[in-house]
């Protein structure tokens, strides 16, 4: 073995050109799927980081029939949960929160809005986690009164406190209320987990935690919001149907609550699911995706090796010859063309680590936002062993063939240095056979990336229903403890607002509870005055509350009635502006008859007041640029106080220049309060769309790719062709035929095979493509356009390799090309 390994290292550094094309192509095909597997293996292979986290799961209620799907439990629900000993040995609650850090606390800096995560005790000793310092919740801390705690993330003692190891006991102000802190959490400790945006409003990672404390009439009593989100872990024992079953049982039992006139079925189910299933649902199949995508790379970096060996064979054939002549078995040479074939693919899978590497790091810098765990993303040892069973497997996959080939060659007529059938029998059809199957691959590869350009091409040309240039936003948030009147909160907003709409530079301000196209619109049931309840066809839309400017700051355009106006107070009759889906959804027949009827948040009888419809206005896609238009409907700020308003200044100025000033004006009104999420429009709408133009680009790369490899496969094997032919092309040219006629031959025969390969490519993408249809916007997945498009630009590129060698053949003396052996 050793002895081979010498051999094949002298081969390899001799044919130098040959080696390094060799290593680079493999470098391509296995760096790229190093780095899409060290993602693959973060995302969906790696646990998470929490003990046993295989038996955690999320438990939600669902509402089927309205399609209200993944409800978090309200607390009456969540206490029934706990007592569900026969499926879960432990159980927990948690649900997201702002908190603003107030600049009197311990550190000294200015206020800051954070992220934070109200949790039941149960939590942190379900997950395995170890204080670095203090002590987790207790049960006493879950009652009302006794929940004034605090514990703290390691990043934020780090950033905020400095690393104070005194800083517990100490008391810092979040919303205008001192809490104590009684903990620190261990470095790396992360919850909810980045990932859990899938499942809630979690942008972030929680750097607060106070104790989730239900009152006791909320135990009691059944109603108010499903915002609490349930993690259980599995009893021992128990398999995930068995758990299934035991909650569908449950929820038999207390589905009488739902249930709406004359016993109809509300439809209320209970869903158990692996947490790990949960996190990488939404990235699930765009990694699986580029998974085969970047496969199909290898396979066509491995044909076009295959071919490389197999040209590299025909110079070999003597030396082969000779030694099979003087003895040697066939096995011994082909374990020798193995080897040779193995240290290339070593080489190249050592190379395309390095690239792995260099792209790893690069992706995690981008942070899409639809990849979870995207700071996990390494290569560790598993990706290591991934890379080192990919180069021999490869090194197999292109080295058997040429190796099997090589040494059946004919021994009399090639020691005799007259072995002529090398060119026109298998060796040159089995040439011919890996570049057909190499533009078949790169088709599919090709028109995988043509759909998901085509689709985000049209993405972008999607109207989002406002003007987002020149428009500032940011994010206040009052603590509900310190502004726990309505009036109060009201006021807060309509004088901030008038005072930013006053300052130099801004052209109109307004303010909404939601921002568009950030996906964070929730549907709700709601009520329309003289239609009877139906539980089972229920009224679900969007709601929130903006200011009177909202929808002229952002452009949306009024469709009809009336906009808000100031007259609209609290004091005046509660008033509300729907959109044009909302009202032919509901009015079909005449949908601009929908204004003058009136509304209501839940069922009629539910608290609050009837809101009558004054005007309707354009869809915005609240839900993403991608998403369909939903029904929505718009409160008065004055009238419906919400606690967490976003700001949208239309400015004249650069947007980004006039931070300081607002933040001055927030901290005139109440000098506690931070400014936070400081972004423009532009950029809300360019991240709606960045998880499309992530997998765009990645898989554009991929083509990119294929495309070189295959251009250079053809051009090899035409070369090769070429080259075998001269003695036939000076014959040729002897007998008349022009330049044109030659490159006209060698074109042909080229482009022959192109189109071959085109056809069979075409088949293999009607057939893969299919799996991508949750990644296209607006295209079919087999959409003849792309198809086209992507067989046009790889048969010019076919041409162009093949019309090189034409050339080059044209050019040939015919007496020297007579006399060619």
């Amino acid at each position: 073995m050793f002895q081979d390994l010498w051999y094949g290292v002298r081969m390899l550094c001799r044919q130098r050109t040959f080696t390094l094309v060799a290593i680079l192509a493999l470098a391509l095909g296995i760096g790229a799927n190093t780095a899409v597997f060290s993602v693959v293996n973060a995302v969906l292979l790696r646990p998470l980081p929490y003990r046993d986290s295989g038996g955690l799961v999320m438990v939600w209620g669902n509402f089927l029939k309205l399609g209200m799907e993944r409800l978090g439990a309200q607390a009456a629900e969540y206490t029934e949960y706990r007592q569900q000993d026969k499926a879960f040995a432990e159980t927990a609650a948690f649900n997201n929160a702002i908190f603003n850090l107030g600049g009197e606390s311990p550190g000294g800096n200015d206020p800051e809005q954070l992220s934070g995560a109200k949790v039941t005790a149960s939590l942190f000793p379900m997950l395995g986690a170890q204080a670095a310092a203090g002590q987790f919740f207790t049960a006493d801390n879950e009652q009302p009164g006794r929940d004034q705690v605090v514990i703290v993330s390691h990043g934020l003692w780090q950033r905020r406190f400095g690393g104070d190891p005194a800083l517990i006991g100490k008391t810092i102000t979040l919303n205008g209320q001192g809490r104590t802190v009684i903990g620190i959490l261990p470095e790396g400790f992360q919850f909810p987990h980045p990932s859990f945006s899938a499942i809630g409003s979690f942008a972030a990672p929680a750097e607060l935690f106070v104790p989730l404390a239900f009152a006791p009439e909320q135990i009691a009593q059944r109603g108010g919001r499903y915002e609490n989100q349930v993690i259980a872990r599995l009893k021992s024992g128990v398999t995930l149907d068995q758990a299934r079953a035991q909650m569908s049982s449950f929820a038999q039992s207390v589905e009488r609550f739902y249930r709406g006139p004359n016993n109809a079925d509300g439809g209320w189910r209970i869903t158990v699911e692996p947490l790990q299933q949960v996190v990488v649902a939404k990235s699930r199949q765009t990694l699986l995706t580029l998974l085969i995508i970047v496969g199909l790379v290898l396979l066509i970096a491995c044909a076009n090796v295959a071919n490389l060996l197999l040209a590299r064979a025909v110079a070999r054939q003597k030396e082969i010859a000779v030694r099979l002549a003087l003895g040697a078995g066939r096995f011994r040479i082909i374990r020798q063309l193995l080897t040779e074939s193995l240290l290339l693919a070593l080489l190249g899978g050592g190379l395309g680590l390095l690239l792995a590497r260099w792209g790893v790091s690069v992706l995690v810098k981008l942070k899409p936002d639809n990849l979870p765990r995207v700071n996990e993303i390494s290569i560790d040892g598993r990706v290591l062993a991934f890379t080192i069973a990919a180069s021999l497997l490869t090194g197999l996959l292109f080295g058997l063939l040429p190796a099997l080939q090589a040494t059946r060659p004919d021994l009399p007529q090639t020691l005799k240095g007259t072995n002529a059938g090398w060119m026109g029998g298998s060796h040159f059809r089995l040439r011919q056979i890996l570049i057909i199957a190499e533009i078949a691959l790169t088709i599919i590869v090709l028109s995988s990336a043509g759909l998901l350009i085509n689709s985000f091409v049209r993405l972008l040309r999607v109207n989002p229903g406002l003007n987002p240039n020149q428009v500032l936003t940011a994010e206040v948030s009052l603590p509900a403890i310190r502004y726990a009147d309505r009036a109060q909160t009201g006021a807060f907003f309509d004088q901030l607002i008038g005072q930013v709409a006053a300052l130099p530079g801004v052209q109109s301000v307004g303010a909404s509870s939601i921002v568009p196209l950030s996906g964070a619109a929730i549907d709700d049931p709601f009520s329309i005055e003289g239609r009877p309840l139906d539980m089972t066809r229920m009224t679900v839309a969007g709601h929130q509350s903006v200011s009177p400017d909202f929808f002229r700051t952002l452009g949306i355009p009024l469709a009809a009635g009336r906009n808000f106006t100031a007259e609209d107070t609290a004091e005046s009759p509660v008033v509300t502006i729907i959109n044009e889906t909302m009202a032919r959804i509901y009015w079909p027949q005449q949908p601009a008859t929908a204004i003058g009827q009136r509304i209501k948040l839940g069922a009629p009888r539910a608290p609050g007041n009837w809101a009558t419809i004054v005007g309707i206005v354009c869809d915005i896609p609240h839900r993403g640029l991608d998403s369909q238009s939903k029904p929505d409907w718009y409160l008065p700020q004055s009238q419906s106080p919400n606690h967490t308003m976003t700001l949208f200044v239309r400015t004249t100025i650069d947007p980004f220049s006039l931070i300081p000033a607002i933040r001055q004006q927030v901290r005139a009104i109440d000098p506690t309060q931070p400014l936070s999420k400081i972004s423009t429009m532009n950029d809300v709408l360019a991240a709606s769309v960045a998880p499309r133009r992530f997998s765009m680009l990645l898989l554009t790369l991929f083509g990119g790719a294929a495309l070189l490899l295959a251009a250079t496969g053809v051009y090899g094997v035409m070369a090769y062709a070429v080259s075998q032919r001269a003695r036939e092309v000076g014959i040729r040219m002897a007998l008349g035929a022009g330049r044109s006629d030659v490159i006209r031959l060698i074109l042909k025969q080229g482009l022959t095979l192109t189109m071959i390969g085109i056809a069979g490519g075409i088949i293999g993408a009607i057939i893969v493509t299919r799996a991508m249809t949750g990644l296209l916007y607006g295209i079919y997945a087999n959409d003849p356009a792309t198809f086209t498009a992507v067989s046009l630009l790889l048969a010019f590129v076919a041409l162009l390799a093949c019309y090189l060698p034409a050339r080059r053949a044209a050019a040939v003396n015919p007496m020297a090309a007579l006399r060619h052996e």
